[in-house]
């Protein structure tokens, strides 16, 4: 499946193709959980965001390229929490491989590149989060040597209340 496939920067002119994979992502999640559900203004959003960590020094975006086609992307970022000695720390933000482009390596291909970009820049760890009910990207992660360290709790919060 990785035959022919390349993995580079993502530049200005992937942005459709990144936002459709976003759009992938996006609606895959929506399926995990209700706070997973999608803005009115997603695409644009989604759009905006991509095309600041396109400009930005301190983040990557990279894609993975059969011929032209964009089949998929990762996207990471370097985080400095301010008081554990693990730092900096890369954040893989977005990993996404189109469904028909899976299990063959790709997205393994694109986190080493978002890995490699990660350390070279200081990352003593690379982190990623993963919606509690993928298990199936739960178990891409393990597989890639990553390991659950904590859990992420949501609570919906009544609409409406005033917050005085």
């Amino acid at each position: 499946m990785a035959e022919g496939v390349i993995i580079d920067r993502a530049t200005e002119s992937d942005l459709p193709a990144l936002v459709e994979l976003f759009a992938l992502l996006a609606e895959q999640h929506e399926d995990y959980h209700a706070s997973f559900a999608l803005r009115p203004d997603w695409r644009l959003r989604a759009a905006g965001h991509v095309r600041e960590r396109l400009l930005a020094f301190d983040s990557l975006v990279s894609v993975a390229r059969r011929g032209r086609e964009v089949v998929g992307l990762v996207t990471a970022v370097l985080r400095e929490p301010m008081l554990f000695a693990q730092s900096p720390r890369g954040l893989v933000e977005n990993l996404m491989v189109r469904p028909s482009c899976r299990r063959g390596g790709i997205g393994r291909r694109l986190l080493e590149a978002a890995v490699v970009w990660c350390e070279a820049r200081g990352a003593v760890v690379v982190e990623a989060t993963v919606a509690a009910g993928n298990s199936e990207a739960a178990a891409f992660w393990r597989a890639c040597g990553f390991e659950p360290v904590t859990t992420s709790m949501t609570r919906a919060c009544r609409q409406g209340t005033d917050r005085g």
